[in-house]
């Protein structure tokens, strides 16, 4: 299972993904569909850990995941 729960990623003071939550049940497909732009790469590389998320409430069903916190 990967949960995510109230994430934000900025670039410098440009705020690209916000507020989001994920729920993906263990076995299941999911997919990101949108424009260019909207965020898909960016939610897909924190997803792997390619790029640090804040996570507003401290939460994340995922072992060994860091947890950060907004200024």
């Amino acid at each position: 299972m990967i949960q995510f729960e109230n994430i934000i990623k900025k670039y410098n003071k440009k705020t690209v993904i916000d507020n989001f939550s994920l729920n993906i049940e263990a076995g299941q497909l999911v997919v990101f569909i949108g424009p260019s732009g909207c965020g898909k790469t960016t939610l897909l590389k924190m997803v792997n850990r390619l790029i640090q998320a804040v996570i507003r409430e401290d939460f994340c069903e995922w072992p060994g995941y860091f947890h950060c916190r907004p200024n």
